[in-house]
């Protein structure tokens, strides 16, 4: 449980740096390639089943994976909705009932070629579901529209959830227009 731990520091750092180097759509690669490789390793290990190194690296893996991913559905459930009480309160709900069927579920998986099974079940499910945040539209074309015009990114989820005009106000004037224009003017 050591290396699940360390994965599960790492994992969110690195996600985090992810969607803040390269935004939240690149971030959904990354988490397909992350849960495919640890579902890779999980069954490579189920195939195995002994103790090793490769028991060591699933569970760095599954940790790394959970963190990584938890870190950017919470990225997407904070900064993407106007309002963020009701998309976490479905994230939760949905979370303890998903928990909930699975705790069930693994009460009869038991031995090598069921816990094989499950975890391609578990891993191909994982992969649709990350895959699935593809479909999401990220309002990050919205804030790189804000950066070409000269404005502050983080204004703009500010703006919308207190009613502040919307992006297409924000247009700067042609250069020809505020030529010759007096300061006191602009203010």
């Amino acid at each position: 449980m050591i290396m699940f731990g360390i994965g599960e520091l790492l994992g969110c750092f690195f996600i985090g740096y992810i969607v803040d180097k390269f935004g939240s759509r690149p971030a959904t690669y990354v988490n397909i390639v992350i849960m495919g490789s640890m579902g890779a390793i999980t069954v490579l290990y189920c195939l195995r089943y002994e103790f090793g190194v490769l028991a060591y690296l699933m569970c760095f893996m599954w940790g790394f994976q959970d963190s990584a991913i938890n870190t950017h559905s919470q990225e997407i459930l904070g900064f993407e909705f106007n309002n963020n009480s009701e998309p976490f309160s479905v994230y939760n709900i949905l979370q303890c009932i998903a928990c909930s069927i699975f705790q069930v579920i693994q009460i009869y998986v038991s031995g090598k070629t069921s816990y094989t099974i499950y975890s391609i079940f578990v891993g191909v499910l994982g992969l649709l579901c990350c895959g699935n945040t593809l479909r999401f539209k990220f309002r990050e074309h919205d804030r790189k529209e804000l950066i070409d015009l000269g404005a502050d990114p983080n204004s703009f989820l500010r703006d919308q959830q207190y009613g502040v005009p919307e992006l297409g106000e924000y247009k700067r004037k042609p250069a020809e227009e505020t030529v010759g224009v007096d300061e006191d003017e602009i203010r």
